[in-house]
């Protein structure tokens, strides 16, 4: 970030670096990680309901 006065960067706290990494890390996992999980839960749900012979679950 930049002071709107000087245009000097300023320094960039250790807190403020480790919250961006936590935002980050979940934003991998909210559209990287967890709609691989979904699938993964739905092919398994599919899976139960052929063998009792009933029709898949709609995506």
């Amino acid at each position: 970030m930049k002071d709107t006065n000087s245009g000097a960067i300023l320094p960039v706290e250790p807190h403020e670096a480790e919250w961006n990494l936590d935002v980050l890390e979940g934003l991998f996992d909210f559209y990287f990680v967890q709609p691989a999980k979904d699938q993964a839960k739905i092919a398994a749900l599919n899976a139960k309901l052929a063998a009792a012979g009933k029709p898949p679950v709609k995506q």
